[in-house]
């Protein structure tokens, strides 16, 4: 199984704090590939330092890419143990160095030829994920601080059990996630600015989600037509409505379409908000 949540961060921070040695070397690129493992359970697992994230929908194999790097603690290993395939790094830092001149870029490709489960651990840095037409099972997202962006452009061809993805600070960005045919999505972050979109071509099934941050602001994007209930647990938190939202209480909203779908059956999407501060907007999108 897949780490518990957060192990990654928590690791980060203990060989930040235990191991600051880093070798410098010319930019070099190293080659990723790794085939599907046998069985019909296939595990994917991405651990990477600071740096940036480029993630796309590739072809036959699992994952295949170059990851360019210059400390030569940063060369990549890629391990398979079973239905697990791990592409991972060394930790190699040095608290005293000039950022800037650390160079750690991963751009790969993800297959699509079977379902599997995808898990990223990653410390700090930019991210931009885009997963239309992966067949993932499962996915779990863990980025220390930074930028990301990650988009379901293209439906997932697979179910998902769940969508999960921690910022510890930062920005982070979600687009798409209907098509990511997920039925639980849980999303979290310490303090920063974050925009969850459930857009894309349709609800196929019925979905529940969570929004967990501890300051900032977040921004719901929801499709027109989508029948959807949000209920908002704040403390001095202030909500800003923009759409067709009701209101059925002091704390829980719901589009147009939400009554109707609720007699005929029809897929909804219920979203729990848990914020003590900060500003929340609800919109709806076309």
């Amino acid at each position: 199984m897949f780490e518990k949540f957060g192990k990654t961060i928590d690791r980060f921070i203990q060989n930040v704090s235990t191991e600051t040695t880093a070798t410098p070397i010319e930019v070099r690129s190293d080659a990723i590939s790794a085939p599907y493992p046998t069985g019909d359970s296939a595990e994917l697992r991405l651990e990477l330092n600071v740096g940036r994230l480029n993630l796309s929908a590739g072809g036959a194999q699992l994952v295949d890419g170059t990851v360019t790097y210059n400390v030569e603690q940063w060369t990549p290993h890629v391990v398979t143990e079973g239905n697990r395939v791990t592409v991972k790094q060394d930790i190699g830092l040095h608290l005293l160095g000039a950022w800037h001149d650390m160079k750690n870029d991963w751009k790969l490709a993800l297959g699509t030829g079977k379902p599997f489960a995808l898990n990223i651990g990653k410390g700090a840095g930019e991210s931009d994920i885009t997963l239309g037409g992966v067949p993932l099972t499962k996915l779990e997202l863990e980025i220390g601080a930074g930028k990301a962006r990650m988009n379901f452009d293209k439906p997932n061809p697979s179910q998902a059990s769940n969508v999960r993805v921690n910022v510890g600070a930062g920005s982070l960005t979600l687009l798409g996630l209907l098509n990511a045919n997920a039925e639980q999505f849980m999303f979290s972050g310490g303090a920063g600015e974050l925009q969850v979109g459930f857009t894309g071509e349709s609800l196929r099934r019925s979905a529940k989600a969570v929004v967990n941050t501890g300051a900032g602001k977040i921004t719901l994007n929801v499709q027109r037509g989508i029948a959807c209930q949000i209920t908002v647990k704040k403390f001095l938190s202030t909500v800003r409505l923009n759409g067709d939202f009701s209101t059925t209480d002091e704390e829980v909203y719901q589009t147009s379409a939400f009554s109707s779908a609720k007699l005929s059956s029809a897929p909804t999407l219920i979203v729990e908000i848990n914020t003590p501060v900060g500003e929340i907007v609800l919109n709806e999108v076309n």
